[in-house]
C-alpha cells in the first residue's frame, strides 16, 4: 500500500474505538444512554469504527492519502455533530391585546406553522 504512514506519524485509526466512545460520550450524551439503555453501545461503537475503516482504506486504496480520508470519511460514523437542545421557536412572541390585528395575527401564525410543519395549510 503506497499510503503507509511512518512510526512518528499518529493515523487517527489507532485507538479508534475509544475516540469514538470519548467523542460521544462528551457531545452525544442521549443518544449514549440511550444505546447503553439497550445494551448496544458497545456494538453501535465497534460498527462505526469499522464502517469508518473500511471507508478510509477504501479511499486510500484509490490514492486517497490517510489525513484527507479520514478528513472525508470520519463525520459519516465516527465523530458525529454534537446533539443539539431543542430550539425555542417561539420564545421572543409576546402576547398583544390589539384585536384589529388579531385576525392577521391568525394567518400568520398558520401560515407559519405550515412552514415548519413543512407543509401548506
Amino acid at each position: 500500500m503506497a499510503n503507509l504512514i511512518s512510526p512518528t506519524d499518529t493515523n487517527p485509526l489507532t485507538n479508534l474505538e475509544q475516540t469514538i466512545r470519548a467523542h460521544w460520550l462528551e457531545y452525544r450524551p442521549k443518544m449514549c444512554a440511550a444505546l447503553q439503555a439497550e445494551g448496544k453501545l458497545d456494538a453501535a461503537i465497534d460498527e462505526a469504527a469499522r464502517r469508518t475503516r473500511e471507508a478510509v482504506h477504501e479511499l486510500m486504496d484509490k490514492g486517497e492519502p490517510l489525513y484527507f480520508a479520514w478528513a472525508e470519511v470520519r463525520e459519516e460514523w465516527a465523530i458525529l455533530p454534537p446533539e443539539e437542545e431543542e430550539p425555542e421557536v417561539f420564545e421572543d412572541v409576546e402576547d398583544e391585546d390589539d384585536d384589529d390585528d388579531a385576525e392577521y395575527e391568525d394567518d400568520e401564525d398558520e401560515a407559519s406553522t405550515s412552514a415548519l410543519m413543512g407543509g401548506e395549510q
